[in-house]
């Protein structure tokens, strides 16, 4: 890995991502969030509804 001068992440592939900076960001990422949860609810309940007797 080769490091840029004066630069702690690769040249090539970066470092970490440091998420949303801006509050329309950490928005965007909270609703997001929520749609995938609300997502996977749904689907563990449907799978629970099927799997009972």
């Amino acid at each position: 890995m080769k490091l840029e001068p004066s630069k702690r992440s690769c040249k090539f592939h970066g470092g970490k991502s440091t998420g949303p900076r801006t509050a329309e960001g950490k928005a965007r990422i909270a609703q997001a969030q929520l749609l995938h949860w609300a997502r996977w609810r749904s689907e563990r309940s449907e799978l629970r509804c099927r799997a009972s007797p």
